[in-house]
């Protein structure tokens, strides 16, 4: 039988190899936190995911349980102000949309459930429980975000515009059941576009914000689509088309026809219709 000898080996630690261990020791969990903090943004869109699965049924919030349990809520929110500049502008187009998109939203619930229940009675201009009746909501209330503090207004109005989908105006949820449905998905660079076009055909499709006269000499369009209409001109303008209608109108009609289908596609075409725009309802979209 063979036996095998091993060398014999000596092992003397010295002072700067104890030193070495001691500093793989305090480096390493330091490691793994920096890459967590490297993961991913998007990892924290299950967390929001799971906000939505518990407060949202067919566009409508229920503020009083979110209220009521917030934990989740502030953690994404708390997340989305983690979020490095420099990281940031490394982003995609679509990334950066989704990520203002889920922002925004999960800033007005924050919004809404800091002053929940609302009643303004002394409001003239909004219904009493509207979030539009929360003081400075849109332009004075800040967030952290890797832009630095932002407002609502700030969102909506200055970044999201500047990101070059006019779509991105049917993702955004002011809390109010005229604005369009908060969705009860969350929106992900993957499948953004499709998202936005669904929430697009939603709106649309939804006769308060889209009807026709009984009659049909009077397209009764929503307010909201008033300003936003002008955003959709560089993908929907065509010129020489529509008479005596301006290029705004032109890019609206032909946004109207591409979400609903043959509904509207007769007196568009025939073009001797009237606009009128309707008050978008402001009260808040509870579920109560």
């Amino acid at each position: 039988m063979r036996h095998w000898i091993l060398p014999k080996c000596s092992f003397r630690f010295s002072a700067r190899s104890i030193f070495a261990l001691l500093l793989i020791a305090i480096l390493l969990p330091l490691g793994e936190a920096a890459a967590k903090d490297d993961a991913p943004f998007e990892a924290n869109y299950a967390i929001y995911q799971e906000v939505l699965d518990a407060v949202v049924k067919d566009g409508r919030v229920n503020y009083s349980q979110l209220k009521l349990d917030r934990e989740k809520l502030d953690q994404f929110v708390e997340a989305i102000g983690d979020v490095k500049e420099k990281d940031y502008n490394t982003w995609a187009l679509d990334r950066k949309r989704a990520f203002w998109i889920n922002a925004y939203n999960a800033f007005v619930l924050t919004v809404v459930i800091d002053n929940y229940p609302i009643n303004n009675v002394k409001s003239l201009q909004y219904p009493s429980n509207s979030p539009k009746t929360i003081e400075g909501a849109w332009t004075d209330v800040e967030f952290d975000s890797p832009m630095d503090d932002v407002t609502l207004s700030r969102i909506e109005h200055g970044i999201l515009p500047k990101l070059g989908n006019p779509y991105t105006i049917f993702g955004l949820c002011n809390g109010t059941k005229g604005s369009p449905e908060l969705s009860g998905q969350v929106y992900r660079p993957e499948t953004i576009d499709a998202q936005l076009e669904t929430a697009a055909t939603k709106f649309l499709g939804d006769e308060k914000n889209l009807s026709l006269s009984e009659d049909g000499g009077t397209l009764m369009i929503s307010e909201e689509m008033r300003t936003a209409s002008r955003t959709f001109v560089s993908r929907f303008y065509k010129s020489n088309q529509y008479a005596r209608r301006d290029k705004y109108e032109v890019a609206l009609m032909n946004l109207i026809l591409k979400h609903t289908g043959d509904k509207y596609q007769d007196v568009i075409t025939k073009n001797h219709f009237n606009i009128k725009w309707v008050e978008r309802d402001w009260s808040l979209n509870d579920v109560l």
